[in-house]
């Protein structure tokens, strides 16, 4: 799938913020990942999706 925007974030808790901001700006979870303590987070706009 192709997607026209993506941004990611790698942090040490979970980017609770940082997701709600880019929700707003229209983009939605695709991929997530956990490792000890460390989270990385994959949004993506344009994905296709319809709400989730």
């Amino acid at each position: 799938t192709q997607y026209a925007q993506q941004s990611y974030k790698v942090s040490d808790s979970f980017p609770f913020k940082w997701i709600n901001k880019k929700w707003r700006e229209g983009f939605s979870v695709t991929s997530m990942a956990t490792a000890g303590s460390r989270w990385a987070v994959v949004m993506s706009r344009n994905a296709g999706f319809s709400d989730q």
